[in-house]
């Protein structure tokens, strides 16, 4: 029997917030044609129960998608820890796999951007290129 869940693709990104109406935590949430942002949890002055922390972005409220800048990232986390997988192979040293490793790895490219809503709330933040062009094909 098929798993309904399968066919989900929810891609998760993380936000570096640079400015604007946006907490510090907010996640970008792509998926089936859907994209918003995830805030952190939070409640209410009585502190019992949480808050809606989904803001919606749709062709309706943004106003604004625009690019500042792209930038391209060596993948160092991910070069690391092939590196540490070669050094711990007897017979290539310590400092050779780590350094094969780093050029390995890969780049990715990051994309920071501004969000403008129809509410006029903004958003300043940088995030994989991958999400940004999901986002802009959600919301174009």
């Amino acid at each position: 029997m098929d798993n309904p869940f399968s066919k989900i693709r929810a891609r998760i990104g993380a936000l570096k917030i640079h400015g604007g109406d946006f907490p510090e935590g907010t996640k970008l949430v792509a998926q089936q044609g859907e994209a918003y942002l995830l805030l952190p949890e939070r409640s209410d002055d009585s502190g019992n129960s949480p808050l809606d922390s989904r803001v919606y972005l749709t062709k309706d409220n943004v106003v604004e998608l625009s690019v500042v800048s792209e930038e391209t990232v060596r993948r160092l986390r991910r070069g690391l820890a092939l590196g540490a997988a070669g050094a711990a192979v007897p017979g290539f040293g310590l400092v050779g796999p780590f350094v094969l490793g780093v050029l390995v790895a890969g780049k990715r490219k990051d994309v920071t951007f501004i969000l403008k809503l129809l509410d006029g709330r903004r958003l300043l933040a940088t995030t994989e290129a991958t999400n940004y062009f999901k986002l802009q094909a959600i919301v174009f």
